[in-house]
């Protein structure tokens, strides 16, 4: 596929005029008609595919070079920054010329010369530094003797008289009055910071056979910058006697600066790209009307149309869409300036089939932000900054041929598949000699779920749907959707009016986020994570990271590297405790009554508001005995605390959880135990890890868990064995730093509601209320996230390089703060679902979620009394500190009533459920969400309510379900046969179950005229579910087991003959003592029949038979008869049962 194009293409374009020139407001769209040509050049087209290929994989090379010299270098890294700061200390409090040179000296045995480094070469870079240092603090635009400063630092600096010739220290043909002078140290500081990192890529240190105390780092700080800029720091006096006595405080200064100059090139080694990444050192004023810097704004949005290929024929029945670069209908931009008082949009639009190259969307940015731009101002002083602003923008930034190449060197972050982010930037010059440099913000990061429709609607400008001139042409709903070409053709002006409203909303949301968090994020939730650690000036204790080492360190580390060196334990301890909320389901099948939802008050909020202030400096952690609780952990004059950190380990936990009810029960720790619950438990509160590391409930198992899940079980009657706990030192004075930004957000969300009841609703305030009262919801909620990043095994593509890459930390990353998160929403819950067991009409709990409860009651049942029941148990169970948080988080009671609906309800597994009559209320825009019902189907897409319910009425054993997947940027970038802006659409028809998930062992069945469901008790232990699982999983893809008793009976016999019949006869050595018996059990069945080819008949058209009448899956089946062939597989006797014995007598 062609990147780019070398014919000039002149495109029709639509210019938008707005009606009114307020840009703050909504804009009035109007267009007129114009031309675009797409003359302007950027990227380059004589570079080949393949060229471009080999240049990937070299730059993807040299970052892992850089990466594993970082590696490699780390500790000599970390002790040259101690050293500095041992140096600047000695800098600063050094009064004579002797102590100046001894410092020098110093550096030069300590550091210079150990790893190579020329002396000489050394001294002109501290002389250069010396020169940044004097020009940076004698000039400024402010004072008057500006001009006369600057030639007598010219003449000390600019030139140097050697052997009867004038070497020059700035740029050729410079003069002292020329605005470069000001920037050449600043210049040449930035190339030398160009060079070592690009040296970093050159050079693996590892093959030097040193160590890395001694390693030659010469070529890695190099000091050439020559060719570039034409000259080479010359040191009049290579002497730093001479040095140091002709100006002691400027040689001490330029010493000082180049050490924090070597200091932070290492420090950023291998991390290419990073915000700011141009590394100014001395920031120098710039002349005022020489050199103008414009900011903008600018949304982008794409309109295409995805091509559908034919339908193939295979076992998994893909149905695939693709989008060309040839398909790419439009882009439009929606540009203002930075103070927001102009704006500019137009649409460029792909008539001809020729698809767009990059350097056309440079130039369409060009367009659209020249009329924004100062005015008579020279062209090459002019610079325009642009911010970049899409909305699952990997669709969109892919429609220009060389996207690829444009994007490669920015450290792009791509999050959700397509909604990327840079990091840095993109640098270009313009064909009117001005520069732009470009950086790009998906605000699908920024945003809460529903896309932009639910984003226009927090800014006040709705999401034009088509749907309405589908209507007006008697289209099919969503035939334009499908088809924008024809829509285009069509519908010209509505077609312009619809694409320039998503790039208008685009950017009116950036800017929505600019005015109320003072910048526009790369996530929403690195916005939290900032605000919190903000807070590690005034409050380092309450910071995992270590106090004595840059944060960013701790963000770029793994594991507990740079952790609290006393809290490594507490934190690998902590991550071992990662389950998340509590989701499972108690009941499948269907029945008919008052079905409620009850959903926790904003309970990762009020978590935050529960959290203790935890002092991370206390990490001594004594051993102590249980007799021993009352005097760590106690009341205290206010609410309780933990005075001193503590250990426990091989005790009963009856002592801590008798001081946890005296003191409080909202206190954290982490720890691992042993858990035994009565046999006769129906409900497990707390989690533990299966095999495959997913949580499970059983009564069970030895794991860890926070401090108050094993509480939580002990409450439960549970019996608890601390096999070793660590219990942090804490108090609950006052909110910690993760509780106080959640309530900043929760009293700005509460002001944002306030102005909502008095706004007209439908009007531009009120919208504009709403959504600061969504934002600032989505900003508290996102804390618990950040809490966690970085603190787990997931791993993600790198942009760069295509390797699988762990999750880098957050600043705020605690996992001892994530789990007492989860900890306390699953404590919370638990409590909800005993006191729906608390009251006097009886209740069915479907399902717990990891904030709420759903349960089923009699429609006669009193439903005010039910409700006021279970809040008095609820309240009883709670301390007063509870309450004082939960009203400081602006709830006045723990549980809201989220649904209240008498109909057929179904709960097949966890978060799958529902109400009949759930899509049909649906549409009642009026009806208020209580009255509506509850519907969940997880990965499911576009299924009604009600056919759901019928399938599991009428016994459907699974549905064909589309799995529809998307080409994620990453992907297309690094895609094999280079069509970079090919994006593909896979949908994938596949057969889901509708049977339980086994997250409980199934107990029995329940039967009458309107219900049928399995009622559901725990596994004993871990092995027992994970087994029952794998084997379930199964059979419930093949056989209706909720049909009648004895089939129920039958399936319950399986589940626990079969693992022992099949480990009788693969797991012994001499088999044939058992395979008569083996036989005779598999005879039993229909399936064995098949497999012998007892049956007379054909196989296949039989199990046709099979399927269509129970929604099973013929390759399910097939494989199963496969593998009992191979006389090495469970088999699913249930099926085979089923068929002979009742199919075959009808």
């Amino acid at each position: 596929m062609s990147k780019g194009t070398s014919k000039r293409i002149k495109r029709p374009m639509s210019v938008m005029i707005p009606s009114n020139q307020n840009a703050s407001g909504t804009p009035t769209i109007t267009f007129k008609s114009d031309s675009f040509n797409n003359t302007q050049r950027f990227t380059d087209h004589k570079l080949t595919v393949q060229q471009y290929e080999k240049s990937l994989e070299s730059q993807k090379q040299d970052l892992v070079k850089a990466r594993d010299n970082v590696s490699f270098l780390a500790p000599v890294i970390e002790e040259f920054n101690h050293m500095v700061d041992e140096w600047l200390e000695q800098i600063d409090n050094a009064s004579n010329d002797k102590e100046a040179q001894s410092i020098f000296e110093d550096v030069v045995s300590n550091w210079v010369t150990i790893h190579n480094i020329s002396e000489s070469e050394f001294l002109c870079l501290v002389y250069l530094f010396q020169a940044t240092y004097i020009v940076g603090n004698s000039q400024s635009i402010k004072k008057s003797n500006t001009s006369s400063k600057l030639e007598a630092w010219w003449n000390a600096y600019g030139i140097s008289h050697k052997d009867n010739s004038i070497k020059q220290l700035v740029f050729k043909n410079a003069e002292p009055n020329d605005i470069h002078t000001l920037y050449w140290a600043a210049a040449m500081q930035n190339q030398l910071a160009t060079e070592i990192q690009a040296n970093a890529c050159r050079v693996i240190l590892r093959d030097k056979n040193s160590s890395p105390w001694n390693v030659d780092l010469a070529p890695i700080l190099a000091t050439d910058i020559l060719p570039t800029y034409g000259v080479v720091p010359v040191c009049p006096a290579p002497c730093p006697v001479t040095m140091v006595r002709r100006n002691p405080k400027a040689f001490l200064a330029g010493l000082k600066y180049l050490l924090l100059f070597w200091r932070k090139c290492l420090t950023n080694l291998g991390a290419r790209g990073i915000e700011g990444k141009t590394i100014h050192y001395i920031d120098l004023p710039v002349t005022e009307g020489v050199i103008k810097t414009d900011t903008f704004y600018v949304g982008l949005d794409c309109e295409y149309v995805s091509r559908e290929l034919p339908s193939t024929v295979k076992k998994d029945e893909k149905i695939t869409k693709i989008r060309d670069l040839d398909d790419v209908l439009s882009f439009q931009l929606y540009a203002i300036n930075k103070d927001g008082t102009k704006f500019n949009g137009l649409i460029i639009h792909n008539v001809s089939q020729q698809h767009f190259v990059q350097s056309e969307l440079i130039s369409a940015i060009q367009r659209v932000i020249e009329p924004l731009r100062f005015a008579n101002v020279e062209p090459t002083k002019r610079r325009a900054i642009v911010h970049l602003y899409t909305y699952y923008g990997g669709v969109d930034i892919s429609c220009f041929a060389g996207w690829e190449r444009f994007w490669n060197a920015t450290n792009m972050i791509v999050l959700k598949k397509n909604a990327p982010f840079s990091l840095g930037s993109v640098k270009k010059k313009l064909n009117d000699d001005s520069t732009i440099t470009i950086d790009v913000t998906d605000l699908m990061n920024d945003a809460p779920v529903g896309g932009l429709a639910t984003v226009g609607d927090m800014v006040g400008i709705p999401k034009i749907n088509t749907e309405t001139f589908d209507a007006a042409d008697g289209l099919p709903k969503g035939y334009y959707k499908e088809h924008m070409n024809i829509f285009r053709q069509k519908r010209p002006r509505d077609f312009d009016a619809y694409a320039m409203n998503d790039a208008i909303i685009t950017l009116k949301y950036a800017l929505f986020l600019k005015d109320h968090l003072g910048k526009v994020p790369r996530t929403i939730g690195s916005y939290a994570s900032s605000e919190v650690s903000k807070q590690r000036k005034n409050y380092p204790d309450q910071f995992l990271a270590d106090p004595d080492r840059p944060l960013r360190d701790y963000v770029q580390s793994k594991g507990a590297e740079c952790v609290r060196p006393g809290q490594a334990d507490l934190y690998e301890e902590s991550r071992k405790a990662l389950y998340g909320g509590h989701n499972c389901a108690y009941v499948s099948g269907y029945g008919y009554g008052r079905v409620l939802d009850f959903d926790l008050a904003s309970a990762y909020n009020v978590g935050g508001h529960l959290l203790p202030i935890v002092d991370y400096s206390d990490d001594s952690y004594p051993l102590i005995k249980p007799n021993d609780i009352d005097k760590y952990m106690h009341r205290a004059p206010f609410n309780s605390e933990v005075s001193n950190s503590f250990r426990m380990k091989n005790c009963d936990f009856t002592p801590i959880g008798k001081q946890m009810e005296k003191s409080s029960v909202f206190l954290i720790g982490i720890g691992k135990f042993k858990i035994d619950y009565p046999d006769d438990t129906k409900f497990i509160v707390t989690p533990s890890h299966s095999e495959t590391g997913a949580p499970v409930y059983v009564k069970h198992y030895t794991d860890w868990c926070p401090l108050l899940d094993a509480f939580n079980a002990w409450i439960h009657g549970a019996s608890v064995h601390i096999i070793r706990l660590r219990v942090p030192k804490q108090n609950q004075n006052s909110l910690c730093v993760f509780g106080d930004f959640q309530n900043r957000e929760i009293k700005l969300r509460n002001a944002a509601k306030e102005k909502m009841k008095h706004s007209k609703k439908g009007g531009p305030q009120y919208a504009q209320a709403n959504g600061e009262q969504l934002l600032h919801k989505l900003t508290a909620n996102s804390t618990y996230g950040k809490t966690l990043q970085g603190a787990g095994d997931h791993k993600s593509r790198d942009f760069d390089t295509y390797l699988m890459v762990e999750t880098p930390k957050a600043a705020v990353t605690d996992p001892l703060i994530g789990d007492s998160y989860t900890a306390f929403t699953r404590y919370l819950v638990s409590i909800l679902y005993d006191a729906s067991n608390h009251c006097s009409s009886k209740a069915l709990q479907l399902n717990v979620t990891t904030d709420g409860l759903s349960l089923v009651i009699s429609p006669e049942a009193d439903v005010d009394k039910f409700i006021q029941e279970m809040t008095d148990y609820y309240n009883s169970k709670m301390e007063q500190f509870y309450f004082d948080r939960l009203h400081l988080a602006g709830k006045n009671r723990g549980f809201e009533l989220k649904a209240n609906v008498v109909d057929y309800w179904f709960n097949l597994r966890t978060r799958v459920n529902g109400v009949a009559g759930y899509s049909e209320r649906s549409k009642d825009k009026t009806l208020p969400d209580i009255d509506k019902g509850i519907f969940a189907t997880a990965s499911m897409r576009g299924q009604d309510s009600n056919d759901l319910f019928n399938y599991v009425r009428n016994n459907v054993v699974s549905i064909k379900n589309p799995n529809v997947r998307l080409s994620n940027l990453t992907e297309m970038k690094f895609r094999i046969q280079n069509h970079y802006g090919s994006q593909e659409m896979v949908e994938q028809v596949s057969n889901v179950t509708l049977g339980y998930d086994f997250a409980y062992k199934p107990f029995e069945l329940k039967k009458g005229p309107n219900y049928c469901y399995i009622t559901t008790i725990p596994f004993n232990s871990i092995q027992e579910h994970d087994k029952a699982k794998e084997l379930g999983g199964k059979l419930t893809k093949m056989v209706p087991m909720r049909l009648n008793s004895t089939n129920f009976d039958l399936f319950l016999q399986t589940m626990t003959e079969a693992p022992v019949i099949k480990h009788n006869l693969t797991t012994l050595k001499e088999r044939s003592k058992y395979i008569n018996d083996y036989l005779q059990y598999c005879n039993r069945h229909y399936l064995y029949d098949i497999c012998l080819g007892v049956l007379d008949g054909d196989l296949s058209s039989e199990i046709t038979n099979y399927c269509d009448r129970w929604g099973s899956s013929p390759s399910s089946i097939k494989k199963a008869i496969r593998r009992v062939k191979a006389g090495t597989s469970k088999v699913n006797y249930v099926c085979g049962w089923y068929y002979k014995e009742v199919l075959k007598n009808e």
